[in-house]
């Protein structure tokens, strides 16, 4: 995602410090492919979530993937918060936060969504605790408690990934000061 307004995104941030993988080896149509992908289930949920979705348009590929969150939604009975919701940190970061819920055995977590049979789950750890940072900033009476992946395989399972660690959310703010760093003295 690009900068919002001249303020840096997580994945901008991530990226530019080399923290996430870089996927400049796969074809631009391959890239393209999976973006639109990935975009089509995350308004799918979105729109499942506020009522608007109308199922019978989904493409069956989609629809996998779609059914498979509603698989986990009512294997974890997670109740839904909010989804793709954009926040500032005065940090100077601005992020598009998935999913936001309650795990009854945990309470409030950030989930990411990753439809892929192979994502970058250690750059998705670190895009969360990012995510973790801004929720807690703009949510301080309401501090998340975990953070997971939610793999969405190509085939129709979800597969939700424990990513919740302090190491990556030092690693994020330790790239914040180096990203402003290298902004300042001209070098990205």
């Amino acid at each position: 995602m690009p900068s919002v307004g001249g303020i840096p995104s997580v994945t901008e941030i991530l990226a530019s410090c080399g923290l996430t993988q870089n996927y400049g080896f796969l074809p631009q149509e391959k890239l393209d492919l999976a973006r639109a992908r990935g975009t089509a289930l995350h308004l799918a949920i979105q729109w499942f979530h506020e009522g608007t979705l109308d199922e019978t348009s989904l493409h069956p590929e989609i629809r996998l993937g779609f059914e498979a969150y509603r698989a986990f939604l009512e294997e974890e009975r997670w109740v839904w918060e909010a989804s793709e919701l954009e926040l500032f940190h005065p940090f100077g970061v601005v992020g598009h936060l998935d999913l936001i819920g309650v795990a009854p055995d945990v309470g409030l977590e950030i989930l990411d969504l990753k439809f892929s049979d192979a994502p970058d789950v250690k750059g998705a750890a670190r895009q969360l605790a990012m995510y973790g940072m801004l929720w807690d900033h703009n949510h301080p009476d309401r501090p998340h408690r975990r953070r997971r992946v939610l793999q969405i395989t190509r085939d129709g399972h979800a597969k939700p990934i424990d990513v919740t660690n302090q190491h990556h959310s030092n690693v994020c703010a330790a790239a914040i000061v180096v990203y402003q760093e290298r902004k300042a003295d001209g070098t990205l």
